[in-house]
C-alpha cells in the first residue's frame, strides 16, 4: 500500500492474473500488461487521485485526462473515455474491441501486437488516429467504422481504415 511508482514494464510476461493497485501509486511506466495473456482483473483502488478503474472496466485510466493507458482483454471501454493511450493494448490477447462513443483520440501504436484480435469497432467521435495503430495484429479480420464519422471512414466494407478527405489508407 505504500508503492508509489510502478515502472515501464513491471508485470510483462510474468503470468499475473489479478492486479490491484493501491491509492498511493502515482506514476505507472509504458508497457505494463505487456504479454499478460492471462491477466483478467484490473482494479484500481477508489482513493487513488490519479488512476481509476471506473466502472469496473479492467483497464487503468489517467483520471484527470480521461486517457485509458493499460488494457487488458477483458477491458470494457468506458463512454467516459476521450483518449486511447499509446501501446495501451500493447501485446494483449484481446479478440475484440468496440471504441465507445465519446474516444476521440487513438494515439499511435495504441492497439498493437494483438495476436488474437479480430474486431475493432471505429465510432462516429474518432477525430485522430494515430500512426501503427494495428502493427502485428496478425488475426485482424474486420475493422469498422462508423458511417457517422465525418474523418475516416470503411468504405465498401473494406475492413480498413481510410482517411475521407485524402483517400489515405491509415
Amino acid at each position: 500500500s505504500s508503492v508509489e511508482e510502478i515502472g515501464y514494464n513491471a508485470f510483462g510476461s510474468t503470468g499475473i492474473r489479478d492486479l490491484y493497485i493501491p491509492a498511493s501509486v502515482k506514476i505507472i511506466g509504458g508497457y505494463l500488461f505487456a504479454n499478460c495473456n492471462d491477466l483478467e482483473y484490473v482494479q484500481v483502488d477508489k482513493n487513488n487521485k490519479v488512476y481509476d478503474s471506473r466502472d469496473e472496466c479492467n483497464a487503468i485510466i489517467e483520471t484527470e485526462t480521461n486517457k485509458l493507458i493499460c488494457g487488458t482483454k477483458n477491458t470494457v471501454i468506458p463512454s467516459s473515455i476521450r483518449i486511447i493511450a499509446t501501446d495501451a493494448f500493447y501485446d494483449c490477447s484481446v479478440r475484440s474491441i468496440g471504441i465507445p462513443e465519446g474516444v476521440e483520440i487513438l494515439e499511435e501504436a495504441a492497439i498493437r501486437f494483438c495476436s488474437q484480435l479480430e474486431y475493432v469497432y471505429i465510432p462516429s467521435t474518432v477525430t485522430f488516429i494515430g500512426v501503427n495503430l494495428f502493427v502485428f495484429c496478425d488475426s485482424l479480420r474486420l475493422v469498422e467504422v462508423s458511417p457517422d464519422n465525418p474523418i475516416y471512414d470503411s468504405r465498401d466494407n473494406c475492413s480498413a481504415i481510410i482517411e475521407t478527405a485524402t483517400n489515405k489508407l491509415m
